[in-house]
């Protein structure tokens, strides 16, 4: 199963003044396309054992903006300090 996002999918992500910030679009997109497969594979053996899931959590795409959001204010923050 392959499970990727486009900055596309992210189109709500807004800084604090309400512009479109592709770049924060685009580095929750990697870190997404990362993390959804290796979860949905955690869970997948999880299941196999007759186990719960690892990860029973869905990044609905309200939560990604708002992690979108979170990383845009954290590496603003990160690069403004001295």
């Amino acid at each position: 199963m392959r499970v990727a996002l486009s900055a596309h999918d992210l189109s709500g992500v807004a800084g604090p003044s309400g512009e479109l910030n592709a770049g924060r679009a685009t580095a929750t997109v990697t870190v997404a396309n990362a993390w959804l497969p290796l979860t949905y594979a955690l869970n997948a053996i999880n299941r196999s054992m007759g186990a719960e899931d690892l990860y029973p959590f869905v990044l609905r795409p309200l939560v990604q903006d708002k992690l979108a959001f979170i990383d845009g204010c954290v590496r603003g923050a990160t690069a403004a300090a001295p």
